[in-house]
């Protein structure tokens, strides 16, 4: 069974990071809030949440490598179609400038490569490798291509300027979302460092004057007051996070 770019299953190695990674951090958040690094326990509580947005965050992140190297798949279809390449010439001269440009890491070589060798391991023509790929991956350029290819093989239309005229498109589309991504990402940038101001200010006057925030550590109204101030901030994070989420 070929791989989902759709889930990410973390290994061995990065739970243990995540773990640590979660203990230090509410360690440190303790320490600076309350004056005592007990809070790290909650790293057990957290680790499940903390595993699936992990999950998620890896996942999105390979899926957004696959959208760049399938960009630059159509830029190589639409040159090696141009050049008057047939799909299959198109599909290996597009695997080898994956591997120029991205290296033995590249995902999508890999995958031409199954789909122009006809996928013979598991009975899938050329046409049928495109739509598995297009379902494992889950991104929309990829299952409009496949769409655009499947249509014309099942038509018996000009199939090499149909696919040349759709990864054009489709390679202008990527383009523009790009740009919007971003542009969205500078916002969340900015966000995030808003959001961690607090912290600095905080860590700045515990080195500088430590006995100013006694009172917020050693009463039961500081430590209120503390908590309020985290719950502040996390939200702050979460709705600056929620207004930049563009669907493109």
């Amino acid at each position: 069974m070929r791989e989902d770019y759709r889930e990410f299953v973390p290994g061995i190695k990065d739970r243990v990071i995540l773990l640590c990674a979660l203990a230090a951090g509410f360690a440190a958040l303790g320490l600076l809030f309350y004056d005592s690094p007990i809070s790290a326990v909650l790293a057990l509580p957290a680790y499940f949440p903390g595993k699936r947005l992990y999950a998620r965050h890896m996942a999105e992140k390979r899926r957004k490598r696959i959208r760049e190297e399938f960009k630059d798949v159509l830029y190589s279809y639409s040159a090696s179609l141009a050049a008057g390449r047939n799909l299959a010439e198109a599909g290996d001269e597009a695997s080898r400038a994956l591997k120029a440009l991205y290296g033995d890491g590249s995902v999508l070589a890999a995958e031409l490569n199954a789909i122009s060798e006809g996928m013979t391991r598991t009975a899938m023509g050329e046409t049928e490798g495109w739509m598995d790929l297009a379902g494992r991956s889950g991104l929309e350029e990829i299952r409009d291509f496949a769409q655009v290819f499947a249509a014309c093989r099942i038509a018996g239309g000009n199939s090499v300027r149909a696919v040349d005229r759709a990864a054009r498109m489709i390679g202008e589309k990527i383009t523009a979302e790009n740009e919007i991504r971003s542009i969205t990402s500078q916002k969340k940038s900015e966000g995030r460092i808003i959001a961690a101001m607090p912290i600095a200010m905080l860590l700045f006057l515990r080195l500088v004057s430590p006995g100013y925030l006694g009172p917020l550590y050693g009463t039961a109204a500081g430590r209120v007051v503390m908590t309020c101030a985290i719950a502040a901030m996390i939200w702050s994070l979460w709705m600056s996070e929620k207004l930049c989420r563009i669907e493109v």
